[in-house]
């Protein structure tokens, strides 16, 4: 190309140079809004209503689980979701119950439920049997036999260990739990008083205001600040021969048993 030709030209950065020197007291220049519009749906968009909080995103729930034992068959499953009237066990495909009862008269039927039992003041049980899967008491059990998987100890709540079947224990704020049997079961949690020997198969959890006396053997011990101990202890040693404590009391109900493999026998003289 002619050097001629070069002088009639400006490349594109030159050009922005320019347009930005020819601004108007140091502001860039407006340009008028384009004529051409894109097709749209001929709808207004709706107005904002003014103070109403911006829709956002929150947690996602996740469908609530149960750990469900048949008292039909001792099989033990885990249902998700929400329970209805009946659930069907997966093994023996028995309906079972979900209702729950609050027991606060005289009661003489058996009551087998998935649910939860409430034994509140005024109840009067006679020699009756209770399943379910959370037993709370409040009051006197009397004769009944209780069989459940959570164990929940209110205030004014007495029971009879010797009647009683359960797999985890927890003492309520303002229960006042005194036993002279031993307690025998997988996890203990304490808010309130309880005085008893413990042997726990998993743990022992004192929370904030909770207090323990007599003596403890269990693999683990968490104590919070605020809560309260004077026990004898017996952490990770001794604490072997819990779990066939556990063990042995739920072969003797029936509750939450599992299969064990046989072991062989060892053949050989005993040592001096």
């Amino acid at each position: 190309m002619a050097d001629g030709d070069r002088a009639n030209m400006i490349d594109g950065f030159a050009s922005v140079q320019a347009v930005r020197r020819a601004k108007p007291r140091g502001e860039d220049p407006k340009y008028a809004p384009s004529r051409s519009r894109l097709p749209g749906s001929g709808k207004k968009a709706p107005a904002k209503k003014s103070g109403a909080p911006a829709p956002h995103v929150g947690r996602t729930a996740l469908p609530p689980r149960f750990d469900i034992l048949c008292y039909a068959c001792g099989y033990r499953f885990v249902l998700t979701g929400r329970m209805g009237d009946s659930v069907l066990c997966s093994k023996c495909r028995e309906a079972l119950l979900t209702k729950d009862y609050t027991l606060d008269r005289p009661w003489s039927e058996p009551v087998k439920t998935v649910g939860t039992v409430v034994v509140a003041p005024g109840a009067v049980l006679s020699a009756v049997k209770i399943v379910a899967r959370r037993v709370r008491v409040a009051a006197d059990t009397g004769q009944a036999e209780i069989e459940c998987q959570d164990l929940e100890m209110d205030k004014g709540g007495t029971l009879d260990l010797g009647r009683a079947t359960f797999r985890d224990l927890f003492v309520g704020e303002k229960a006042r739990c005194s036993f002279s049997r031993v307690v025998a079961c997988r996890k203990i949690e304490v808010r309130g008083r309880l005085t008893a020997k413990v042997r726990a198969e998993e743990s022992v959890s004192i929370r904030v205001g909770g207090m323990v006396r007599g003596e403890i053997v269990t693999p683990r011990l968490a104590v919070e600040d605020g809560a309260g101990l004077s026990a004898r202890l017996a952490i990770g040693t001794e604490s072997r021969n819990v779990k066939s404590e556990a063990t042995a009391a739920k072969r003797k109900t029936g509750v939450g048993v599992t299969q064990e493999r046989p072991r062989k026998a060892v053949r050989g003289k005993a040592r001096k």
